[in-house]
């Protein structure tokens, strides 16, 4: 049962020589999308695989419309933190992570310097935040020549 006021229910009764339940009546009128929160066997990142192709399509996939879209297919209504996890990890598979793109940008100055000895790179780190995350604060280039 979904929740109380639901009237799906299975009446079954054991049979002890075959060793199996044998199903007598079925009332099937179930209306109501199961509750994420219950349901452990969805999980977001077999979602996020399953619409890697729609996510690619569409980069900018609202939660709303996620929420939406595995309700209309599957029945099932997903928690708004799940439905970020499975816009999340598709991204992360198609472009790769932000921390990787800025770990990129020191050997991107690296290069540009090489390049353009002439020119001036400068990249600003905020060094009020944390040692453990070191946030981009500012890029400045001039090229000479």
């Amino acid at each position: 049962m979904c929740i109380k006021t639901c009237t799906f229910n299975v009446y079954a009764s054991w049979e002890k020589e075959k060793a199996t339940y044998v199903v007598g009546i079925v009332i099937d009128h179930h209306k109501h999308s199961r509750n994420m929160l219950k349901n452990r066997q969805c999980k977001s990142s077999w979602l996020s695989k399953y619409y890697l192709l729609k996510s690619k399509k569409k980069s900018n996939w609202s939660i709303v419309n996620i929420v939406n879209q595995v309700k209309q297919e599957f029945g099932i209504r997903l928690h708004k933190w799940v439905a970020y996890r499975v816009r999340e990890v598709p991204h992360t598979l198609l472009y790769g992570s932000m921390k990787d793109h800025y770990c990129n940008l020191g050997m991107y100055i690296k290069e540009l310097k090489r390049s353009n000895a002439a020119s001036t790179f400068i990249m600003e780190i905020d060094p009020n935040i944390v040692k453990k995350f070191l946030f981009f604060k500012d890029f400045l280039f001039i090229l000479m020549g």
